[in-house]
């Protein structure tokens, strides 16, 4: 099932139902999802794009303007903690396995 809807400045913008024919199990979601910038070794493409389209951009007293910021808080909760396994919270949200904090990439002149 998919839903397309175009954005500002005319980008297209999907929203996309998979179904899988075999279920994933709670302790196979590790295995699929996470937060971690993929290793150019491992896969470049993804190395290459995550940087560019998934990480959340400057906030905070860094940038006050910033969409995502209400009464001087990142609603979106960031920054979050290093996590070996994902955290399931009480309010819906996951805090997704993030392992290691030594890659380290640049993105408007701060360190993520």
């Amino acid at each position: 099932m998919c839903s397309k809807e175009w954005q500002k400045r005319g980008l297209s913008h999907a929203h996309i139902i998979i179904w899988l024919s075999d279920k994933i199990a709670s302790n196979e979601i590790d295995d699929v999802i996470c937060s971690e910038i993929p290793h150019a070794d491992v896969d470049k493409d993804l190395h290459e794009v995550v940087p560019i389209c998934m990480i959340h951009g400057l906030y905070g007293t860094l940038n006050l303007n910033s969409p995502c910021m209400i009464n001087g808080k990142c609603y979106k909760r960031y920054p979050r903690a290093l996590a070996s396994n994902r955290v399931t919270g009480n309010n819906g949200y996951h805090l997704y396995r993030r392992r290691s904090a030594e890659d380290v990439i640049w993105k408007q002149s701060d360190d993520f």
